[in-house]
């Protein structure tokens, strides 16, 4: 499922209409001027030293473990990497993560906004980047990304909006294109996909049977592909009109009926920002008017900008996604009582025709804030987030120093409860970004963060200061409650498959030790195995070999003993009494497939978990 991107439009109220028409040429893509970004020092802190202090652990249940980190940005001299999406699918026992961003390179004259990408076929282990700067005659001032991915084709999409540098061609309507990377392969080139493009636009995926259906949603269209991408048809969006609603989020629910949940701002004289939804049975019609899911408790949009600390925008836009039973969560930030932020939760059982009370997803009881919400459902049904976080800091919401962590939070229990985990070992010192492409904002930390989640992993894509630059890095965590450790030693079989099995060795430094003592296609004993290592309820053992030329003692010669390359052993355990191995040979009598695992022993002395 793609990662659901939120806004990067500022929608703004209760202005004349000339003031609209000033501030509003800071924002959205009109507001990439061709010009030199401005930049400047960090701000000065000494008329506001940092104030740091300890954060309480989460309030209810354990965190996730976090596997590693990768920084997936191409590394330069000075630059940002901001505003990620992410997409996955999971075949053969490995992860295949796509991942997109807004790069800007500064330049003397101009900088240039790009659209950086990656990608990685090991589950996170090795990341491909490459970095757009031209499409077509589109333009080279890039932003707002989108990407999806499906399992079935191998197939994993990347896009975003395109508008020239020129200042004569700065009105034109922006453009969209198209990436994509199949199987093993690398990214392709970007296609051209349509030259009448809208702000805010966002991609989802749904596979039903043989039928597919991929969408790209945005303020003015929303656009739908039944042929993975190879054409596109396209509709105006009747949710609401252009100036009234922006930050669509589209999900395909089953039946391929599309829900789109986004933001309207109501006009004076009673101004009002609504949570929304619209949900469409027939794409050819365009999606049914939008009907409010919850109201927020600011009146514009400059209230919620002035409820955290730091001079920089705060989107005020949702995310929603869908699990596998039909469930929909809607996530988004809300000035609580006390005047701080929280990230809150919405839930539907019923395709989004009714919503229940919000649930505060952050465990620090309304203490600081936190916002920029991004959210991913995991295949077993847990509920995933993602979000900015300032209870490391004491800032004032008049600071212009904004102390940011990045927070995972995750709930197994439908979204009732949730445990968290810093991804971030010191927060983030937003100031350092020192970007300003907008003229009412100071800097630039982006409008939004990255979830996708696997049955075996969730990634987390989030912005981090390094030196001069404002890098792209990639968390992965353990999406599951089962970890391996001492315990999983002992011997495993299938009891369908009586008479061969495996013994396992937990050894240190996350490594297991596996031989498999089986047989040939030839009915002759087979022993095989090798030294892998233990990520999270996996271990990959990629190099197992068997062993031949030994001889009985008292002839035994250990000269005449050879190793010979087997294949790739992937082990998986949900508890301490079940696993399974996926086995892969170089060897074509053995092939490919897998085997269940009960566990036969457990040595004296370890216990399990």
């Amino acid at each position: 499922m793609s990662r659901l991107k939120p806004w990067c439009l500022i929608v703004l109220m209760g202005l004349p209409a000339t003031a609209q028409a000033d501030a509003g040429s800071g924002y959205g893509p009109e507001g990439y001027e061709a010009r030199k970004g401005e930049r400047g020092e960090p701000m000065p802190l000494r008329q506001d030293p940092l104030k740091l202090r300890g954060h309480r652990a989460a309030a209810v249940g354990k965190g996730m473990t976090v596997l590693g980190t990768a920084r997936i940005d191409p590394p330069r001299e000075q630059g940002v990497s901001v505003e990620p999406v992410l997409a996955s699918y999971r075949s053969g026992g490995v992860d295949h993560v796509i991942a997109a961003w807004h790069q800007i390179d500064f330049a003397p004259e101009r900088d240039r906004l790009q659209l950086g990408a990656a990608v990685s076929h090991d589950s996170g282990a090795s990341w491909q980047a490459r970095v757009y700067a031209e499409v077509g005659n589109l333009g080279s001032i890039f932003f707002d990304p989108y990407a999806a991915a499906d399992a079935q084709s191998g197939t994993l999409w990347a896009g975003a909006l395109a508008r020239p540098v020129l200042p004569a061609e700065a009105q034109r309507s922006p453009g969209l294109f198209l990436i994509e990377a199949r199987g093993q392969g690398a990214l392709s080139e970007a296609r051209v996909i349509d030259r009448e493009a809208d702000d805010k636009t966002v991609m989802a995926f749904r596979r039903e049977g043989n039928q597919t259906r991929l969408v790209i949603a945005g303020t003015r269209f929303v656009r739908w592909s039944d042929d993975l991408g190879v054409s596109f048809n396209r509709v105006a969006n009747n949710a609401m009109a252009l100036g009234e609603g922006t930050g669509y989020a589209p999900v395909l629910l089953p039946g391929q009926q599309l829900l789109l949940t986004g933001v309207r701002a109501r006009l004076p004289p009673a101004p009002l920002v609504q949570q929304v939804a619209s949900r469409s049975t027939d794409l050819s019609q365009g999606p049914a008017p939008a009907t409010p899911i919850h109201v927020h408790n600011y009146t514009t949009l400059a209230t919620l900008d002035q409820a955290v600390p730091g001079r920089f925008r705060m989107a005020p836009f949702g995310q929603t996604a869908s699990a596998s039973d039909g469930t929909l969560y809607h996530v988004y930030p809300e000035i609580v009582s006390g005047g701080n932020v929280d990230v809150l939760l919405l839930r539907s059982t019923d395709g989004g025709q009714t919503w229940s009370a919000p649930v505060t997803v952050n465990a620090d009881q309304n203490a600081r804030d936190q916002f920029h919400p991004a959210l991913a459902v995991a295949p077993d049904g847990s509920v995933h987030v993602l979000y900015f976080d300032t209870r490391r800091s004491q800032q004032e919401d008049t600071s212009a120093v904004a102390l940011l962590d990045v927070v995972h939070a995750v709930s197994r229990d439908g979204g009732n409860s949730f445990a968290e985990t810093f991804l971030t070992g010191q927060p983030f010192e937003a100031t350092n970004i020192a970007w300003r492409p907008f003229g009412s904002v100071d800097y630039f930390v982006g409008d939004y963060l990255a979830l996708t989640a696997t049955a075996d992993a969730v990634y987390a894509a989030y912005p981090e200061f390094i030196g001069n630059q404002t890098a792209l890095r990639v968390a992965k965590l353990a999406n599951q409650s089962f970890a391996i450790g001492p315990g999983i030693t002992g011997a495993w079989y299938d009891p369908n498959q009586s008479g061969h099995g495996l013994f396992l060795e937990v050894l240190p430094e996350q490594r297991l030790l596996a031989w498999w003592f089986t047989f040939d296609s030839q009915g002759r004993p087979a022993w095989l195995g090798g030294v892998g290592t233990i990520s999270g309820n996996t271990a990959l053992i990629e190099g197992a070999f068997t062993t031949q030329g030994g001889r009985w003692i008292p002839n035994f010669n250990p000269a005449s003993v050879s190793n010979t390359r087997w294949g790739r052993l992937r082990f998986r355990f949900d508890s301490c009494t079940r696993g399974r191995v996926d086995f892969e040979s170089v060897d074509p009598a053995y092939g490919s497939g897998f085997m269940d695992l009960t566990r036969l022993t457990l040595p004296a002395g370890l216990s399990c978990p």
